[in-house]
């Protein structure tokens, strides 16, 4: 509501259509001109074309004789300043622009499984059926999935998975309360969990309850943050 409006805009199809998270970078301000927080007034700037620039920023009002409208004056402010920094701070803009866009890409989702916890529930530790507590972590600041994705089913949830040769999957779901065991089951296909998304610099946790003994794996299929593995063994 702040800005002018805009038909067909890229960033706000990367949004609404893709569920990416887009942003705008305007390269230049005038306040940067005294390193202030507010903008200068018609005074400051022409100080700063005066004594800073040199007058290189302005084009002297010469007289010319045009054509069509017959006498008129060519100057002002010349067009290589105002709407982009002056060439001696042009680096500095580009470079922290630079560093601006690395961060951003640094803070796209990475996911890895930080634990795989194994519980015998027949009671004596002796049986073949376990409890499995996967949890996956974000360590950066984009969720997997923004709100806009979710609400719209743009991209596939994330899912995890649990397969292995002698083991069958009893049941799983969303671990909704870690301390008091509070889970949310999964209707079917029980061997695979969804999760619509998983928060920046947040951890999401599932459970598997499964018979058998040997090798499995956990794998977590994420569309924005990518496909890991992790081996264990039921013993």
């Amino acid at each position: 509501k702040d800005l002018y409006t805009v038909w067909g805009g890229e960033f706000d199809w990367f949004y609404g259509a893709r569920g990416i998270t887009a942003l705008s970078n305007e390269l230049w301000t005038l306040k940067n001109l005294y390193r202030s927080d507010e903008n200068p007034d018609q005074d400051q700037v022409a100080a700063f074309i005066k004594y800073v620039l040199m007058d290189d920023g302005i084009v002297p009002w010469t007289p010319y004789e045009h054509p069509t409208y017959g006498a008129i004056e060519i100057g002002g402010t010349a067009h290589n300043w105002s709407r982009v920094p002056p060439s001696f701070l042009l680096e500095e803009e580009c470079h922290r622009n630079m560093v601006f866009t690395l961060y951003h890409a640094d803070m796209m989702p990475r996911l890895k499984i930080t634990e795989v916890e194994v519980t015998a529930l027949d009671g004596d530790g002796d049986g073949d059926l376990h409890r499995v507590w996967v949890t996956v972590e974000n360590s950066r600041l984009i969720p997997t999935r923004l709100r806009q994705d979710v609400l719209n089913h743009i991209s596939p949830p994330d899912v995890v998975t649990l397969a292995g040769k002698g083991v069958e999957v009893l049941s799983s779901g969303r671990v909704l309360d870690r301390f008091f065991k509070r889970v949310e089951p999964t209707e079917r296909r029980h061997e695979r969990v969804e999760i619509e998304t998983i928060p920046g610099m947040t951890a999401r946790r599932v459970q598997f309850i499964v018979a058998g003994t040997g090798d499995f794996t956990v794998t977590v299929d994420s569309a924005k943050g990518g496909l890991h593995e992790r081996g264990e063994t039921l013993r």
